[in-house]
C-alpha cells in the first residue's frame, strides 16, 4: 500500500520491480549439493529442484510478478501527484524470458491498480484510475 506522511509518500511492499534468478549463469556447488545435484547440473536444473517446477517460492505466488512504477509530480520543491503505472513480470512464463518488467494490459492493470486502492485504504490514501493508470492527488 502507501501511505503519505507529511506530503511524502512510503510505499508499503509495492511488490518487485524484476527478476534476475533464470539469468545467472552460475552458482556456489554448495547451493547444487543442497538438492544433491551433480556437477553437471545448471542453474535451470537448480531453480526446478529448489521451487518444484514453479509449484512453491516466489515463481508460485501471482503477487510477485506484479507491481508499479511510481512517477512523481513536484510543484515548487512540493509532492502534488503520484502517477502508478503497473507493470506484469510474466508471471507463468517460461524462464528464459519471465522478470523483464513491461506495462501490464489494461486488465491485468485495473487489477493491480485496485489490489494497491485496498492496501492503500487503511493509511487514508485515495487512488483513482484513469486510462490504466493510478494516481495520487496531493493538492
Amino acid at each position: 500500500g502507501i501511505e503519505i506522511y507529511q506530503g511524502k509518500p512510503i510505499f508499503y511492499s509495492i511488490g518487485n520491480f524484476m527478476f534476475q534468478n533464470e539469468t545467472l549463469l552460475r552458482l556456489p556447488s554448495e547451493n547444487y549439493e543442497r538438492y544433491d545435484l551433480d556437477g553437471n547440473a545448471h542453474v535451470a536444473d537448480f531453480n526446478d529442484a529448489r521451487y518444484k517446477n514453479d509449484t512453491t517460492g516466489f515463481p508460485a505466488l501471482v503477487e510477485n510478478w506484479e507491481s508499479i512504477v511510481a512517477v512523481p509530480t513536484f510543484k515548487g520543491g512540493n509532492l502534488t501527484e503520484l502517477q502508478l503505472h503497473p507493470i506484469n513480470l510474466a508471471y507463468g512464463a517460461p524462464p528464459q524470458i519471465r522478470g523483464r518488467p513491461v506495462l501490464a494490459n489494461e486488465e491485468l492493470g485495473e487489477k493491480i491498480i485496485g489490489d494497491l486502492q485496498r492496501l492503500s485504504e487503511p493509511y487514508g490514501t485515495e487512488i483513482t484510475m484513469r486510462r490504466g493508470v493510478g494516481y495520487v492527488q496531493l493538492e
